[in-house]
């Protein structure tokens, strides 16, 4: 997504094709304000590790889309990680 790094309230516009809304993004603002995306990154690791224990030998029938989703999740906060510390607000 585009950003106005200049500006300290640099509007987001997201491409015509994209299924953000203003409601999305200003819910993942909030969500990024209340922890970081480190912060959830190690949590969905630790919830997805302990059910892996957990259900060793029993894992779901859509397990590798489950874990596919998990990988993108993880990479999400990655990223965003990343990027939040190129700010100069954090």
């Amino acid at each position: 997504m585009p950003t106005a790094p200049e500006h300290p309230h640099a509007s987001i516009t997201p491409p015509k094709s994209s299924r953000l809304t203003v409601e999305v993004v200003e819910q993942l603002d909030q969500l990024l304000k209340s922890s970081t995306a480190d912060e959830y990154r190690n949590t969905l690791l630790e919830l997805y590790h302990m059910y892996i224990i957990h259900e060793h030998g029993h894992l779901p029938v859509h397990f590798d889309s489950m874990a596919n989703h998990m990988y993108a999740l993880m990479e999400f906060f990655r990223i965003a990680e990343s990027e939040m510390r190129k700010t100069p607000d954090r």
